[in-house]
């Protein structure tokens, strides 16, 4: 039977290591070198040119998709560096949390995996749905006269139409690149946060039905000949699961704490400037549509990551009733002892942080979105 992250992210990975993103197991030095080179062709040349045209004309005509471009340049330069640590964590989920589950928990389990392939395609949905708006818009606008993004050009299209046109696809080169390798990575990051919430609903349902769990593993294990687990055992490895809980969060803060920065900064700049150029808007045509189509996806990018942090908060702080669910009371002493150690570390908050000061919480999304509407009242202003 497939794991849960082949199950998860076997699309996500592939497209990772294709662009060069995921290590793989052979070559790694190879392949990373590859990763570097086709990064720096479909990112740096249009960055740069962003700089130029920003230092050159202010950010008067400053476009809301080359502000998302030039953030995205940075978040994967950052997975490049980190992209080791991207397969620790994954390797760290695959080994720890794939173990043999009773029929309650292979249903909370394979619960949680459906709604997360239903959440990767519709991510990758509406990122295609972006791109596509994206390119009607810039089959609407006037060839030879402004590129798809805000770029600076030393010529126009009439004095030396290789050259522009040769700008031209570094525009369309770094927005495909762009957006396939955000679709990809953060479906994977966000899909990690909310299975390991899945992980803590298993550890949970351990701990309310002790009695029983313990009564139908000695039933099978008697089955299979083996050795008979009593009730101290059981308790154990459901201390076990719970620090491999801690261990795999304190994992993924170290590789995506600081991806996680950088894609909520490029929200609050990127969510402003969009809805300035919605604000602009005179007349219901085809841009507003797109331009509602990007708002929408800027805000399912922070929004997800919030929201799965506050419910790995949430479910988190629900362990210690779990543990007085139980029938505890029919415990011996020792495990009496063992649960009440396990309550007493569950009660330390478990709060994931962007960029080691930001949490992430759906307060943080709110604050996200009051820095953005900051942005636009200076905008205006000026």
């Amino acid at each position: 039977m497939e794991g849960i992250i082949t199950q998860c992210f076997n699309r996500n990975l592939f497209i990772l290591k294709i662009m060069g993103l995921y290590p793989t197991s052979e070559n790694r030095s190879l392949h990373r070198i590859f990763g570097y080179i086709i990064y720096t062709l479909a990112m740096w040349p249009q960055f740069v040119l962003t700089l130029v045209r920003l230092s050159r004309d202010g950010i008067e005509d400053y476009s809301f998709i080359s502000a998302a471009i030039a953030f995205v340049t940075i978040k994967l330069l950052y997975l490049l560096i980190n992209c080791d640590d991207l397969a620790t964590c994954i390797n760290y989920f695959d080994r720890k949390f794939e173990r043999g589950w009773n029929v309650r928990q292979r249903e909370i389990v394979d619960m949680y995996v459906t709604k997360c392939r239903s959440f990767c395609t519709v991510f990758f949905f509406g990122i295609a749905l972006g791109l596509f708006g994206w390119v009607v818009t810039v089959r609407l606008q006037s060839y030879c006269t402004k590129f798809p993004l805000d770029i600076w050009s030393p010529s126009t299209c009439e004095s030396q139409p290789g050259l522009y046109f040769y700008l031209y696809a570094i525009c369309i080169i770094a927005v495909f690149y762009a957006s396939i390798a955000c679709a990809a990575i953060d479906t994977v990051a966000s899909g990690l946060l909310y299975l390991v919430v899945g992980q803590i609903e298993v550890l949970k349902e351990s701990l309310e039905n002790l009695d029983i769990n313990v009564k139908e593993e000695i039933i099978n294990r008697s089955e299979n000949g083996s050795n008979i687990k009593n009730t101290y055992t059981y308790i154990v490895r459901c201390i076990l699961h719970y620090n491999d809980i801690r261990n795999f969060t304190q994992t993924y803060e170290n590789c995506f704490s600081g991806l996680l920065f950088t894609q909520f900064s490029e929200g609050i700049m990127t969510i402003g400037l969009c809805c300035l150029e919605i604000i602009k808007e005179k007349e219901i045509n085809m841009n507003l549509i797109i331009l509602f189509i990007y708002l929408g996806i800027l805000l399912f990018q922070v929004y997800f990551f919030c929201y799965f942090g506050t419910l790995l908060v949430e479910e988190h702080n629900t362990v210690p009733r779990a543990i007085y669910m139980s029938k505890w009371y029919e415990c011996t002493k020792d495990c009496k002892k063992l649960l009440l150690v396990l309550m007493e570390c569950s009660k330390k908050p478990l709060v994931l942080n962007a960029g080691k000061i930001v949490e992430l919480s759906l307060e943080t999304f709110t604050a996200i979105l009051k820095s953005s509407y900051s942005v636009i009242c200076v905008l205006r202003s000026n």
